[in-house]
């Protein structure tokens, strides 16, 4: 990311806080004078009511502080799981943060070990393939197939894995409460071509 989008999106960021802390202030000070006015909104599917117009902003101003959060920090993790760091640079990272560190650092070995290879998956990704076209239509979710795979693999991991035969075209992903793995006919023939 460039020096120019990082400073955009930290604009965008401190903007919005101000705006929500804004709202938020605005209701303390309506509610303290009393203003009224019966307010009802609908905001992701609640509904919310009130007799003082102050109420709502401060509501409204906590909502857009909480999810701006939410949103940042899911921003930041992604940024720590899409980095380059290498496997010593694990000093600035949580306990959380580390395992994924490592999957990350693995594949991208496993990546330039296997360019040579006329297959182009893993043995891991290759095991996951096959699992995931036994299910054939019904597909398979990550919990079972964390069960079945029997590679030694965590949720991340799995999920990792998945994403990169996604991105190859051989499975997609439906995203539900837990993902959901089918085959397509890119990840059949891709078999059906490199049975071992």
């Amino acid at each position: 990311m460039s020096d120019n989008q990082s400073l955009l999106i930290r604009a965008i960021i401190y903007g919005t806080f101000i705006i929500g802390l804004g709202f938020a202030l605005i209701g303390v000070w309506l509610v303290y004078f009393g203003a009224s006015g019966e307010t009802e909104i609908y905001f992701f599917g609640q509904n919310f009511k009130s007799v003082n117009v102050g109420i709502s902003a401060v509501f409204i101003g906590g909502a857009i502080i909480v999810i701006l959060i939410k949103r940042a920090f899911k921003s930041i993790d992604l940024g720590i799981n899409n980095s380059t760091f290498n496997k010593d640079r694990t000093d600035g990272l949580s306990e959380k943060q580390t395992p994924s560190l490592n999957i990350i650092t693995e594949h991208r070995e496993n990546s330039t070990i296997n360019k040579d290879r006329t297959d182009g998956l893993s043995e891991k990704q290759t095991r996951l393939l096959n699992i995931i076209a036994e299910h054939k239509e019904r597909g398979i979710y990550t919990m079972q197939l964390e069960k079945e795979a029997g590679l030694g693999l965590n949720r991340e991991g799995i999920i990792y894995r998945c994403r990169d035969l996604e991105r190859n075209g051989y499975i997609t992903i439906q995203a539900l409460t837990d993902f959901l793995y089918k085959i397509t006919k890119e990840g059949e023939e891709y078999l059906k071509v490199n049975k071992s």
